[in-house]
This record gives structure tokens, sequence and C-alpha cells, in this order.
């Protein structure tokens, strides 16, 4: 929808045991554009389904009502920041943009999933939040840690875009029956359809 902007629902199945296939075909019931982040997180792309189900506070009951608790829920404008919020622990609603930077300042480097060694570096520089990481001059930081690592801060910000492929949709089943013989009561009918 033009009215609003990108909204990303992260969900992060926890220590829930429930198959992440049914997470998915839950996810499925509010957006078509769902997308495995990794084992632990799912991405809903949920600005076409705001007005569907009734605006943004109808929006939420319904996707909390979907994933209790421990699943944890955070909608943000980009897809990688409602991942990393969700690992925050912070279930949160960021729908602007400029908000969005103050929120995940404080967040510890490791919710960013790094290998250990670029964690290890950082942390040698006194570096340990995104706030600190983003004062960094972005030169010196792409010859320590690499520019795809830049690449994921740019995206996680905004200021590049983050194209996600969305899991396939199941198939449509459909079959006819035409039963050989006249239906006159309710219960040979639901014995066919079963």
């Amino acid at each position: 929808s033009d009215d609003w902007p990108a909204l990303f629902e992260a969900v992060l199945p926890g220590s829930l045991p429930a198959p992440i296939a049914a997470l998915v075909k839950r996810a499925q019931g509010f957006s078509p554009r769902v997308t495995l982040e990794s084992s632990d997180a799912l991405l809903l792309e949920l600005a076409g389904s705001l007005r569907l189900f009734g605006g943004l506070h109808a929006l939420l009951a319904a996707l909390r009502e979907a994933f209790p608790r421990p699943l944890r829920l955070a909608l943000a404008p980009t897809p990688l920041a409602a991942v990393l919020l969700a690992r925050a622990g912070a279930n949160c609603c960021i729908l602007d943009a400029a908000r969005l930077a103050g929120r995940l300042a404080p967040l510890p480097l490791t919710h960013l999933r790094w290998p250990e060694e670029d964690l290890a570096r950082l942390a040698g520089m006194g570096v340990r939040t995104l706030a600190e990481l983003q004062r960094l001059p972005r030169a010196g930081l792409a010859r320590r840690i690499g520019p795809e690592r830049l690449w994921q801060l740019d995206r996680l910000t905004g200021a590049r875009p983050d194209p996600r492929t969305p899991l396939a949709q199941p198939e449509r089943f459909r079959e006819r029956i035409d039963p050989d013989y006249e239906p006159r009561d309710c219960e040979r009918l639901l014995a066919t359809l079963q």
C-alpha cells in the first residue's frame, strides 16, 4: 500500500517446541510474503495487511493471538531491524524510520550473529553496541571487518535495500466429487466431504 511504509514483523520461536513449518503456515495467514530468516526467525512483510486486518492495533492483536509468548514479536521498517529487535527481546512496534536508529543503538553486536573473530576484534577496540559501531569511520571499518558487514549495517538502517525472497505458498487443493446418490441428509454429505 502506498499509504504505509514498509513494515516487517520478526517472529522468533525462542524455546517454543512447535515446528517451524507450523509457524510458517500461521504466518502465511497474515501475509503471502513470509521469509525464513534463519533457524530462529521468520519475517513477515505486513504493510499490505494493515487494511485487511482493520488497522495496526487490530493487526497487532491478531499477531499476538497467533504467536503467543514465549514467541517474540518486533515490527520495524526494515527486515533486519525487526530480526535484531526480536533477538534482543524487544517486543516493540516501530513505524517511523527516524526512531529506528535510537532503538537499535543500545543493542549488543552479538545479535548480528557475526563471526566471533569480528566481534572480538571490535570488542578489543571498545565497540560492543550498534551505536558505537555506527560512530566508527566507514573506510577503516570496511578494512577491519569487510565491506559485506557494512552492507549489512546499511540494510539494517534502511540505507540500502534488503530484498527478500518469500517462501512459496502451498499449492491449492481442489477436488470435485459427484455422488452417485441423491443427497438427502447432511450426515451422508459430511461423510463424503471428509
